[in-house]
């Protein structure tokens, strides 16, 4: 192991001094981004410690996948919000950020930075920050979900691709779920989504993937009928116009639900990777 600079034992040693005061801790009282995030008004942002060791590279994809940022502790408050946490869970090293010779940065206990591999595998630390903590119509800061007058209800577009079953979790997450659409006015309202985010806006190569996004049905009995995540059959649920020659089941395991930026239905994978598209009703909210 190596020691950073006596700057940052200096730096880690000052921080150990104001943690046992209430300068940067969780708030209860303020909104929540997600369920799984936890909000410290000092750093004015929301925070999820990760105990489940990774490698630098996997540790930046699942920041990334949940919408937020690898955390590097760059100031005093950011600082003491990451040994919070590690404190909390009983971590005594996280990742923080890699050196200009591909080094992992690593933080411990007691403040201090150290270099490591980026194969080797620590938990790490993912932060969310916005611009307002004000609540928008939607009840969440989460400026990504738009109000809709045709349902009433909130949409949000998830650019980082997901399974399906991680995408279910992430809205979860959010205080929503995967979109349901219940009629052909819902149905336009996808369609809406989708125009008002065009595919050269998308990251990513294939236009496939920039034009198809899972929502909130599958199928448990191999294809031979579809129920959306409410426990409805699609005609219930009062939308299921599938694209033309959908579902066919071309993979052999096309067992989850996505839609068309056409607003018609798909079979895919349960384990490809795609857009998916999470609904929320204004009240759903945490305060």
């Amino acid at each position: 192991m190596y020691i950073f600079t006596t700057a940052s034992i200096l730096f880690g040693a000052a921080l150990l001094e104001i943690r046992g005061q209430p300068v940067n801790s969780p708030s209860d009282n303020s909104p929540r981004i997600r369920c799984d995030y936890t909000f410290f008004k000092d750093a004015q942002g929301w925070f999820k410690l990760h105990a489940r060791p990774a490698t630098w590279h996997d540790a930046q994809a699942v920041c990334h996948s949940e919408g937020s940022s690898f955390l590097y502790p760059a100031n005093e408050v950011l600082m003491d919000t990451a040994l919070h946490l590690m404190t909390d869970a009983s971590i005594s090293t996280i990742h923080t950020s890699m050196t200009v010779k591909l080094e992992s940065v690593t933080l411990n206990e007691e403040g201090v930075f150290l270099r490591a591999g980026l194969n080797d595998s620590f938990p790490f630390i993912c932060k969310y920050k916005v611009e307002s903590l004000l609540l928008n119509e939607c009840g969440t800061v989460d400026k990504d979900y738009q109000f809709y007058n045709g349902t009433a209800h909130c949409y949000k577009l998830h650019k980082n691709k997901a399974n399906w079953f991680k995408a279910e979790a992430a809205c979860k997450a959010e205080g929503g779920q995967l979109a349901i659409i219940n009629s052909q006015k819902e149905a336009a309202v996808i369609v809406d989504i989708f125009k008002n985010n065009p595919a050269d806006q998308i990251p990513g190569h294939f236009e496939f993937g920039k034009g198809v996004a899972f929502i909130g049905f599958r199928s448990l009995d191999e294809g031979h009928s579809w129920t959306t995540i409410n426990n409805e059959t699609l005609s219930e649920a009062g939308y299921a116009e599938f694209c033309p020659g959908e579902p066919n089941n071309a993979a052999g395991n096309e067992y989850c639900g996505s839609v068309r930026r056409t607003g018609k239905l798909l079979d895919d994978p349960c384990t490809r990777e795609l857009l998916f598209i999470c609904e929320k009703k204004p009240e759903e909210h945490d305060n």
